[in-house]
């Protein structure tokens, strides 16, 4: 019985401290986590909103070009845009989202939730077009 007091005892003398991190690391992120979605969750939507326009850009310079050696670093470009643009997007949703969607009404997790989907589909789009792209660069060096 002695043993099983005991143990009892460092069990709970062990986990509360961790208990005590758990709570004090929660309370931190609900605090930071207002603050993100006014402040950093917009500043991150524009960022994304930017690449994709740069994205865009480079593209069209793609299209606009008949020089293979500027057409295949064009390529390069876009796909290296792609994979920082597919970072972010991993990155907001993954910082910002769990937290902020908690404290926020339905109609805000609607509109964050559509603001997302607009960025996924704008993603599909340009690696549709940069498949499209690969495949006219293979076609003209045939």
């Amino acid at each position: 019985m002695r043993k099983i007091v005991i143990t009892v005892a460092m069990a709970a003398l062990l986990t509360l401290p961790l208990a005590y991190a758990q709570q004090e690391a929660s309370s931190s992120q609900q605090d930071a986590g207002g603050k993100m979605s006014q402040g950093m969750g917009m500043m991150n939507q524009g960022d994304m909103q930017q690449r994709m326009q740069s994205m865009q850009g480079t593209m069209q310079e793609f299209h606009n070009t008949q020089d293979p050696q500027q057409r295949q670093q064009l390529m390069q470009e876009h796909m290296e845009q792609m994979k920082q643009m597919h970072q972010s997007m991993g990155s907001m949703m993954n910082d910002s989202m769990g937290q902020n969607m908690q404290n926020m009404d339905p109609e805000q997790r609607q509109e964050m939730m559509q603001q997302c989907m607009d960025m996924m589909q704008g993603m599909q789009q340009q690696m549709m077009e940069h498949m499209q792209a690969q495949q006219s660069m293979q076609n003209d060096s045939e």
